[in-house]
């Protein structure tokens, strides 16, 4: 359904920018150790959010794109094409 497409994928970015953020923020101020645990707990989530994604949908980023079935990057429908599949996009 497109509600999960979407709540998922969102979920996923916010988390990805959230993890690359405190990443470079950790690059300045190495000795943050609310910083680091906030790196720590979004990581774990994101991954979490990352595998569900990637178990109903496929790779959600170009690196995990190669598994058991071969290089699967392009293979569709890309996150686009689900509300238009459904007749609402």
């Amino acid at each position: 359904p497109v509600y999960y497409v979407d709540g998922i994928l969102h979920y996923c970015v916010a988390l990805g920018f959230a993890v690359v953020e405190l990443g470079e923020y950790l690059d300045t101020h190495p000795g943050d150790a609310r910083a680091a645990e906030l790196f720590r707990s979004y990581s774990g989530l994101y991954a979490q959010a990352a595998a569900a994604w990637e178990a109903e949908n496929g790779p959600i980023v170009q690196r995990s794109a190669v598994g058991e079935s071969g290089y699967d990057w392009l293979r569709g429908p890309w996150p686009w094409q689900y509300a238009a599949n459904d007749g609402e996009g």
